[in-house]
């Protein structure tokens, strides 16, 4: 097969490279230091693409873009709010973590608030929602409906769409 297999990696200066892992060169470089004036806060790549990848700033915006063309997909903005994780599914469905210990998911495709799970209080005796910042989101890739959670209160929740009201496990 004639197939493209590449290798993506990040690195700390904003920059994204796209690797040929057959041949070892680089196709593309991108960065996301000019997609907002604020740091970089996490990057994720596409499903099923060589180059696209959205990237989430400490702003609370969330910029889609393509290291090839450096064309922008989409962006998307919660304000007043710092966003410290995000992922995107197959479908499409961008999940992300806040610092004031929500997740939020959104369609890629209309930049529309599709659901958000609220915050719990420090108090919140039940544990089915986050009590502090959420720092890592990542979606199971068998199940779209399924993503993981892990935050600074040492939780790692796991949550389904389906399901609106809160995590429906801890590990």
């Amino acid at each position: 097969s004639s197939e493209l297999k590449v290798s993506r990696r990040w690195l700390l200066n904003g920059e994204a490279k796209v690797y040929d892992i057959y041949e070892g060169s680089i196709l593309k470089i991108g960065n996301t230091s000019r997609l907002s004036g604020y740091p970089t806060t996490a990057v994720c790549w596409k499903p099923k693409t060589v180059d696209d990848f959205v990237a989430s700033n400490c702003d609370g915006t969330i910029n889609g873009t393509t290291v090839i063309d450096r064309r922008r997909l989409a962006i998307f903005k919660k304000t007043m709010y710092l966003i410290y994780a995000v992922t995107i599914s197959v479908r499409g469905m961008v999940r992300f973590g806040t610092d004031q210990n929500t997740l939020d998911i959104f369609d890629n495709s209309t930049l529309k608030t599709i659901q958000t799970f609220e915050a719990g209080g420090p108090d919140q005796l039940d544990l089915n929602h986050h009590v502090n910042r959420i720092f890592s989101v990542k979606c199971l890739k068998n199940d779209p409906n399924v993503f993981f959670s892990g935050g600074w209160d040492s939780m790692v929740q796991v949550w389904d769409i389906r399901v609106g009201s809160g995590a429906v496990r801890k590990i």
